[in-house]
């Protein structure tokens, strides 16, 4: 019995491989564009008065700025996440 679901499993994970890798999930279909898709999480320094909105829109800028003035032929698309320290209480 151990065998036999054994090479089930085997079968069924090598079956979803295959047809996850032969299907374009999260490649971009945009005509001559190249998308760089990033995720970044930052935790608020000390002291940083601005609110969560206001970091995350200067440090997007910030990065795509920089990604593309190093003319990588890409379009950057970032999603920056502020994260808070837990309150102590």
């Amino acid at each position: 019995m151990f065998a036999a679901t054994l090479a089930l499993t085997v079968a069924a994970l090598i079956g979803l491989l295959t047809w996850q890798l032969s299907n374009p999930f999260t490649r971009s279909k945009i005509q001559g564009q190249n998308t760089l898709l990033g995720v970044v999480y930052v935790q608020r320094q000390l002291g940083v008065t601005a609110s969560r909105e206001e970091i995350a829109i200067a440090l997007t800028r910030a990065i795509q700025t920089r990604l593309l003035e190093q003319d990588f032929n890409l379009t950057p698309l970032i999603d920056v996440n502020v994260l808070e320290v837990p309150n102590k209480t």
